[in-house]
């Protein structure tokens, strides 16, 4: 009998240890295949974003859809790449920029325009001249003033005159709107470059341009622009530098920088606390969590859109504390036990469910008119996606037979807190939603609504104080500009007279050019002036032959007048080109642009009513942002009243009508004590401000959600949403540290939301259930 014992306990022994042997061997089977689709997908990830690295943009116009119509958006793309490609120098040196520009890299620039090159550039001019007139001019000679003060400045020598009387007699050419123009950048014959004087301290500057080539590298481009001002500080001259891509380039290499040191800074936080929550370095295998979950967002984006903005990356970063929701969520039940990787099964419904809410609140950008929400929205819900799938399957694996037990220093002040504060979370907190609504909807009523986008810059002071420079000393207008749809130079100059009360001047193709028309009226009246017995008189009584002063009629009166596809195809032809929206210059009908100097206040209905009568608009590029952010906001407003609607069925449904609306009510209450808070820092109702609280609301919901969780103790709830909540405030609330005000007002309207949703969730968490 005994040996029947032993025979059957070691026949037991062999069977169970055989059986534990084979689901060791298929645990690790499992764990080496996870591992391995982990690792390709990895890969991928890494290579896609080496691979479009370089469609990362920085510039702010493509952060924006704007609505106007088909020429006005070919009119603002013209703009927008002139600006985006065009460098600027203005300096009292002209030395300065040959020798800057020979310090250039060769493939830095595809074009530089240093001067005309031109042996002389009087040949340029010459046939020209007639084009050229100013219509001040244009105007005295067709009332024949012009040919008395003509006259006079052939004896006096302070006249401009760039050619003898023998090649020009009437000095056509000391007349033309290049050489002859109070602001703005006028042409030096002498250097053959374009200067303009500064009115202040009445320096000559030295104006340059050059083009960029494609697809050069911003940091390339920042290296130039350093090493020309240390040139220029070696030499004392002053230069000036501007262009959109400059910008970008700062934009776009603060951002990089902001975005590590605030992902970092994030990182060591949020390390440090799970340290103390878990006890073990072992909770630092989070950091693949957070890598693979980032790499799915940036690879997913960089696949799904053709460019992808800095500024998206930078918000992106705040993602960290959500990514890690999940895992904390989980790890909060495995405390003081071995870990099982089976455990996480437990999760899946609650997983789920929070997946769900959260990235549909992410989704909701996606209905926006703003592609910047569309990139916002796509690297977060990849990144969410990819957190679900890395805490569900792959850490388990890597936690498998672990133990946290919570740090003393961390667990003791934890639970003191919670003791201190439970009488008030149980009794008091929900009294206050009526003084909470009360104290946000005063501010709101008291508070302007519009977006100004001018309040976003983030440009260094000293660059700001560059640009405004150039502009003053350049006498150049950008922000705002007038487009005329259809119509030609004649009309263009009709449509600025009918204006005259509301601008000083403006830059635009009738300010420079003299319409066909008007060339040939200046001809016919010198062909009448040569037979005016007066006018010939004033020239004979200065000596000239009346042979030699009719020939000089005769050459004017035998000029062709020039049309514009004549006047493209000259070396200045791009000068003007600017001006003009098509690319077919022999098109009877153009569009042209033209920017004016507006007087104070002069915007007005009667301003309004003037371009409309010509087919013209007033384009105020600034002001059409503002306005746009401030349209969006309102449209995202609406999309978070149908997410809170979404929510409130999607919880319904999970736990009833009554839960839902308790859960709602507190993500409701929580989001308008934030909103009253900003205001009440005069913060402003932004576009940002509202962004942030549709995050920090949709971020709400997983709290409370987590406090419905009664598989959980309420202790272990609050733990868990306390972890996941500070994990996430800590990396919202490092995005004020960005010097972006937009940034800034985005991290603290969420951090704040954040804040509130755990104070309500806990409170849920620890109401005494009626029995």
């Amino acid at each position: 009998m005994q040996n029947l014992y032993t025979f059957l306990a070691q026949d037991f022994w062999h069977k169970n240890y055989h059986t534990k042997n084979h689901n060791a061997k298929n645990h690790n089977t499992k764990k080496v295949f996870i591992y391995t689709i982990f690792a390709l997908l990895t890969s991928a990830m890494i290579a896609i974003i080496s691979l479009r690295i370089d469609s990362i943009q920085s510039d702010i116009y493509s952060l924006l859809e704007l609505d106007f119509s088909p020429t006005q958006k070919q009119a603002l793309q013209k703009i927008q790449q002139n600006f985006a490609k065009d460098i600027s120098f203005l300096s009292d040196d002209d030395t300065l920029l040959d020798e800057i520009f020979a310090l250039a890299p060769p493939n830095l620039f595809s074009s530089v325009k240093l001067k005309f090159d031109d042996s002389n550039i009087l040949d340029t001019l010459y046939p020209l001249r007639l084009a050229l007139l100013r219509y001040e001019t244009f105007s005295k000679i067709k009332n024949k003033a012009f040919f008395s003060q003509n006259a006079q400045e052939l004896v006096h020598s302070f006249a401009l005159r760039p050619l003898s009387p023998s090649q020009d007699f009437f000095n056509l050419l000391g007349h033309s709107s290049l050489l002859d123009n109070n602001k703005g950048l006028k042409l030096d014959i002498a250097s053959a470059r374009l200067y303009a004087l500064d009115n202040i301290t009445q320096k000559k500057y030295y104006f340059a341009s050059a083009r960029l080539a494609e697809n050069v590298n911003s940091q390339v481009l920042l290296d130039f622009i350093l090493e020309a001002r240390k040139t220029a500080e070696k030499s004392s001259t002053h230069l000036l530098i501007q262009g959109g891509a400059i910008f970008s380039a700062i934009y776009k290499q603060e951002g990089i920088k902001e975005s590590i040191y605030m992902g970092g800074l994030s990182f060591i936080l949020v390390g440090l606390l799970l340290f103390g929550a878990f006890g073990s370095m072992r909770i630092f295998w989070l950091a693949l969590v957070i890598g693979f979950s980032f790499l799915c967002g940036l690879s997913g984006a960089l696949l799904a859109f053709a460019h992808l903005h800095i500024l998206s990356i930078v918000i992106s970063t705040s993602l960290v504390g959500l990514i890690i929701d999940f895992a904390i969520h989980w790890l909060a039940k495995e405390r003081y036990k071995v870990v099982r990787s089976s455990s996480i099964l437990s999760m899946r419904r609650i997983f789920l469910l929070g997946l769900f809410i959260t990235t549909s609140g992410y989704g909701l950008f996606l209905l926006s008119p703003m592609p910047f929400l569309h990139q916002v929205a796509v690297i977060s819900i990849f990144a969410l996606v990819g957190a679900f799938f890395a805490s569900f399957f792959l850490l388990p694996q890597i936690l498998q037979g672990s133990v946290f037990v919570s740090k003393h220093a961390f667990r003791k002040p934890f639970l003191s807190a919670i003791k201190i504060a439970k009488p008030f979370f149980r009794k008091y907190i929900f009294w206050l939603a009526p003084f909470v609504v009360l104290f946000a909807s005063v501010l709101l009523l008291a508070t302007d609504t519009q977006d100004d986008i001018s309040k976003y810059s983030s440009l260094p002071k000293h660059s700001l104080q560059e640009l405004q420079d150039f502009a003053r000393i350049s006498d150049a207008s950008t922000q705002k500009f007038i487009l005329l749809e259809s119509g030609d130079i004649a009309l263009e100059r009709r449509l600025m007279n009918d204006i005259k009360d509301f601008i000083d001047r403006y830059d635009g193709l009738s300010a420079l050019l003299l319409s066909p028309k008007e060339q040939q009226e200046i001809i016919d009246s010198f062909k009448q002036a040569s037979k005016d017995k007066d006018i010939l008189r004033l020239y004979e009584h200065l000596g000239f032959e009346k042979s030699q002063i009719l020939d000089a009629f005769e050459k004017v009166a035998s000029l062709q007048p020039l049309h514009l596809e004549q006047i493209l195809s000259t070396r200045l032809g791009n000068d003007f080109a600017r001006f003009i929206i098509s690319a077919n210059p022999s098109l009877h009908s153009q569009s042209y642009i033209s920017f004016p100097h507006f007087k104070p206040l002069s915007q007005t209905d009667e301003l309004e009513a003037i371009l409309a009568k010509y087919n013209a608009s007033l384009i105020d590029f600034p002001k059409s942002i503002s306005e746009s952010f401030s349209t969006i906001k309102f449209n995202a407003i609406w999309l978070k009243i149908f997410g809170y609607i979404l929510a409130f069925i999607a919880l319904g449904v999970a736990f009833g009508l009554k839960k839902s609306a308790m859960m709602m009510s507190v993500v409701l209450l929580s989001t308008l004590a934030s909103l009253g808070i900003v205001l009440g820092f005069g913060i402003g109702f932004n576009i940002f401000v509202a962004f942030g609280l549709i995050i920090s609301s949709a971020v709400g919901i997983d709290y409370v959600l987590l406090a419905q969780n009664h598989s959980l103790s309420p202790k272990d709830r609050v733990f868990g949403i306390a972890l996941a909540s500070l994990t996430s405030i800590i990396s919202f609330c490092l995005l004020s540290l960005s010097h972006t005000q937009a940034v800034v007002a985005f991290g603290l309207s969420a951090t704040l939301g954040m804040a509130f949703c755990t104070l309500g969730a806990i409170a849920l968490t620890l109401q005494i259930p009626k029995s």
